[in-house]
């Protein structure tokens, strides 16, 4: 069995295709695959003014001595690219690791007389563009991807010994996450200044590697920031024995307020950037997240509840706004993760003040749909939503209940609401009740989700047992309220899109009738709605793998007489449309492919 396998690179030639040169892909069929031409290149040019570039129907890829460029598919369990100067892949995906799950080579830039000491490089696949970061290193950088499944901080360690058995040391430690005050994501390794200690074991592993000056360059935004922030990068300074620097504010691009400047220093930092000037200056992306680490739903004063934990409602507070919550700052389009720690296994936040209100676009990454709920306890809707663009991912929201639109959500931005891997499920949207001898209002509409005029997609989720119904008539034979639309989602003029997903169980119908006065006629019931499971009115409606089925339309029953002998019930109410378990209008435009319904 091959266990390791080194390739010298070949020399570039004008006018040849890369695959005559040296190893043919056909030479080592299962670490050099060519099946897939997307992205290889097929031609070497010379241009006028000596460079070189590998050309393909993406582009030119320009190279300089001592440039290693991939042209074609590499995958492995592992790989390794070394360089003098640059690895320069034409497509960074073109690498795959992990049996092809990633794409997280090593990166190893020789040192040279600009950048003699060897720095190692951790970081995180999770980050904004990280390849970009990953080939951008400078001379005597060895770049590592912490994927979601590891560890970061036990494999910093492992490859840290592994370096000290050789008797080597580093003279600086990188580690590029996403973070906030006081915390940073490393893998699956959630680092704040409320854990540290538990990392102790694996700290004093990292000793063993690091240089007896070394300094630990940690970028990630804010995470220095405040009396938390300062404290937590003191304790790491402390436990790993080196010279740390972090951030007190933006990391990252210049143009969303973010530098490569790491403000805070507990000594002597010597080390420098680990990124050439050009990545520092034309990345895109920012190191910022919010990580919620509660699931109590206290409100907030000012920035704080005295608790130093932030939950779910003061991290939108921090994203709506881009300010400073319990030490955690918002800023632009936040991310917002859950502490593996306090969120393991099944963890519900139960809203005691009220619906989450979202006004500025955001990421709510959960810890998946059969782990975490937001639950509104049938007290009020979950989610409120102004803000164009959301994503929700692995979570369940339940028991909204509203009178009126979107128990669940109600969506008003103008731009995509995104729902992945998630669930939603037993909410209600409902008419009010009638008062005495009142008729009932009309149901609302959307009873899992309604949105207006944005897009709403929908993948790898499920959308049950929600309800759009009627108001009760009022008890002196006030009639029910008609039911609302859509018991599962309804979509006014945006786009509706769902793959691989499920709406099923979901239900609309009539108000019940108010009981008669005495001797009186029990009041009559509502009708039902449209759509039972959909409601799509003027937006395009695409069904892709998904099921639409088991969903109900129903009118309201009559209401009881007021004598306590009589039979003179109300008229039950008549479903409409109670055949359709999704509904578009004449207007709209339905596509189905490879569903049910």
């Amino acid at each position: 069995m091959v266990v390791e396998l080194v390739l010298d690179a070949a020399p570039l030639t004008a006018g040849e295709y890369p695959q005559q040169i040296g190893l043919r892909a056909v030479d080592i069929p299962r670490y050099l695959t060519g099946g897939n031409q997307v992205g290889h290149a097929n031609q070497v040019t010379v241009n006028e003014d000596g460079t070189i570039s590998l050309s393909n129907s993406r582009g030119n890829t320009g190279f300089v001595d001592g440039d290693v460029g991939i042209a074609g598919e590499v995958k492995a369990q592992d790989v390794t690219l070394m360089a003098a100067n640059r690895v320069n892949p034409t497509n960074p995906e073109l690498i795959r690791t992990d049996n092809g799950d990633y794409s997280a080579p090593t990166v190893v830039l020789f040192p040279n007389e600009d950048f003699p000491d060897l720095a190692y490089t951790f970081i995180d696949s999770t980050v904004e563009d990280y390849q970009t970061l990953l080939y951008g290193g400078v001379a005597g950088t060895v770049s590592f991807i912490v994927t979601p499944e590891e560890n970061g901080i036990t494999l910093i360690g492992d490859r840290l010994s592994q370096l000290g058995e050789q008797n080597f040391t580093v003279d600086s430690l990188n580690i590029v996450a996403e973070g906030n005050g006081g915390n940073f994501w490393l893998g699956k390794s959630f680092v704040s200044h409320h854990n540290l200690a538990q990392y102790q074991e694996q700290f004093q592993r990292w000793q063993t590697g690091l240089g007896p000056e070394a300094d630990l360059l940690l970028y990630s935004c804010f995470t220095a920031l405040g009396m938390h922030g300062q404290a937590f990068v003191n304790s790491l300074a402390a436990r790993t024995g080196a010279d740390v620097a972090a951030s007190t504010n933006l990391t990252g691009n210049a143009q969303l307020g973010g530098d490569w400047h790491l403000e805070y220093q507990t000594g002597n930092i010597e080390a420098t950037t680990p990124f050439t000037a050009g990545v520092q200056e034309f990345y895109q992306g920012t190191l910022d997240t919010l990580t919620v680490d509660t699931t109590a739903d206290d409100t907030i004063t000012g920035n704080t509840n005295g608790d130093g934990l932030l939950n779910l409602r003061e991290a939108l507070e921090a994203s709506n706004n881009d300010s400073t919550v319990e030490g955690q700052t918002g800023s632009g389009t936040d991310t917002i993760r859950f502490d593996p720690t306090a969120f393991a296994g099944m963890q519900t936040i139960t809203l005691t003040n009220g619906e989450l209100e979202i006004s500025d676009d955001v990421t709510i990454e959960g810890t998946g749909q059969n782990n975490l709920s937001i639950d509104a306890n049938h007290a009020s809707r979950v989610f409120s939503i102004t803000a164009n663009n959301v994503t929700l991912k692995d979570i369940t929201i339940t028991k909204g209940e509203v009178t009126g639109n979107g128990g669940g959500i109600n969506f008003a931005g103008t731009g995509t609401l995104t729902l992945e891997n998630s669930t939603v499920s037993g909410n209600s949207a409902t008419g009010s009740f009638g008062g005495f001898g009142g008729d009932g209002g009309d149901g609302g509409n959307g009873g899992g989700i309604f949105a207006d005029s944005g897009a709403l997609t929908l993948t790898n989720s499920t959308v049950s047992g929600n309800s759009a119904t009627g108001g009760i008539g009022g008890n002196g034979g006030g009639n029910g309220g008609n039911g609302g639309n859509g018991g599962g989602i309804f979509a006014n003029t945006g786009a509706l899109t769902l793959t691989n997903s499920t709406v099923s169980g979901n239900s609309v119908a009539g108000g019940r009738g108010g009981r008669g006065s005495i001797g009186g006629i029990g009041g009559i019931g509502g009708n039902g709605g449209n759509g039972g499971g959909i409601f799509a009115n003027t937006g395009a409606l695409t069904l892709t793998n998904s099921t639409v089925s088991g969903n109900s339309v129903t009118g309201g029953g009559g209401g009881y007489s007021g004598g306590n002998d009589s039979y003179n019930g109300g008229i039950g109410g008549n479903g409409h449309r109670g055949l359709r378990k999704y509904y578009a209008n004449l207007y709209g435009k339905l596509v189905v492919a490879q569903s049910v319904s």
